[in-house]
């Protein structure tokens, strides 16, 4: 199960890299090298993806530092189900004000 669980976890984490570089580096990077808001080109990530990968991965490891690295790496997920709920109840509190 070890092996199992480390290949989820390099898959999960790489997915949620992938998430954070395309949904918040990608745009500053593209300014930053001197590129136009008319000339950049908006690509997805992999919603959800990261998450569930990540959460197959929780109940293979008994190790606190797996856990912890598994619960950050949700949280920073900008394609995660935690992200989308943190959205939504944004929306929802700011219709309320």
């Amino acid at each position: 199960m070890s092996v199992l669980s480390w290949i989820f976890g390099v898959f999960g984490a790489l997915v949620c890299a992938l998430n954070i570089y395309l949904s918040l580096l990608r745009y500053p990077l593209h300014r930053l090298k001197g590129g136009t808001k008319q000339s950049y080109k908006y690509v997805s990530g992999f919603p959800l993806v990261g998450f569930y990968v990540l959460a197959l991965l929780h109940p293979l490891h008994d190790q606190p530092i797996a856990i912890a690295f598994v619960i950050i790496l949700a949280l920073l997920d900008p394609g995660g189900i935690i992200t989308f709920l943190v959205v939504c109840a944004a929306g929802v509190v700011k219709r309320r004000l």
